[in-house]
């Protein structure tokens, strides 16, 4: 009985990957029969050394560069022309990657991003595993950064004096590509443009700040029903008043307007310091070296 379970098994293993090699040659026509055979046994080979990663305890002296190159790896093996894709190509792939991939929704009881590669693999391959635009946040990040592509959080809020408990925020990213900063949201699947180029999140405050108009356009990928950026509970620019951009190599932790300095302080007294969050927490850390 356990040998004809062990064949049965084994002949459907064979019956998927031959499958998956049918798939990809049609998918990909330049690719032979060998090539595609060869990439899905690689692949596979992959997604069982991700899979294991979902039980493997944090270890703080794992070096950045492993969790980075399996997250390479797991986006690869998602969409492969990523591989062969400019910066920014990439990184509007990416964000439609994490945007149809991951649920918004809240993540399961402790749950957290310790492990990047192992997070960001659970977040992208099973539906039981979503956040919200935080959580996408990092998501987006890691994989961008995985990339070789630099990138910061950048937090937005309505208000931070006698703030509403939750504050009405929201979390977004941005990525410097080509010389600038420009926002890229994973949440809602957007870039910021502004008379035919894509801005970064601060000249998008300034214009708000000026009464100007804003352009969110998804470059060409498709929105999710109920996923738009007009779906938002309170419109965006709304929440654009105070703003703070996570530290990277090539940046320092800043807030917008500058004298804010990243607290926040409830009508209900609580408080909470969102710099002292983005300099302190261990992930934010790891994304910004």
């Amino acid at each position: 009985m356990r040998k004809k379970t062990i064949i049965a098994a084994a002949g459907f293993a064979v019956s998927i990957c031959a499958a998956a090699t049918v798939g990809l040659t049609i998918r990909y026509p330049e690719m032979s029969t060998a090539q595609s055979a060869v990439y899905v046994a690689q692949r596979i080979g992959t997604l069982v050394e991700a899979r294991l990663l979902m039980s493997t305890p944090y270890d703080a002296v794992r070096p950045l560069e492993t969790e980075l190159a399996n997250v390479r790896r797991i986006a690869l093996d998602i969409e492969p022309q990523l591989d062969s894709m400019e910066p920014l190509s990439a990184a509007l792939a990416l964000r439609d990657m994490v945007y149809r991939k991951v649920p918004v929704q809240a993540p399961p009881a402790g749950f957290d991003y310790s492990n990047l590669d192992r997070s960001v693999f659970l977040e992208l391959t099973d539906e039981n595993f979503g956040d919200i635009c935080g959580g996408l946040s990092i998501v987006y990040l890691t994989l961008l950064k995985s990339f070789g592509i630099e990138a910061r959080y950048v937090g937005m809020f309505k208000e931070v004096v006698n703030a509403a408990d939750p504050v009405t925020s929201h979390a977004s990213v941005e990525a410097f590509i080509g010389g600038q900063w420009i926002a890229l949201d994973p949440t809602f699947n957007f870039s910021i443009w502004a008379e035919d180029e894509r801005i970064g999140w601060e000249e998008a405050q300034i214009r708000v700040l000026a009464g100007k108009s804003l352009t969110f356009a998804s470059d060409g990928y498709a929105i999710l029903p109920g996923r738009s950026v007009y779906d938002y509970s309170d419109p965006l620019p709304e929440t654009m008043k105070f703003m703070i951009f996570a530290p990277t190599p090539r940046t320092e932790l800043r807030t917008l307007p500058v004298e804010w300095g990243g607290r926040i302080a409830y009508a209900n007294g609580k408080q909470f310091d969102q710099g002292n969050s983005l300099t302190r927490n261990s992930v934010y850390v790891k994304l910004a070296q």
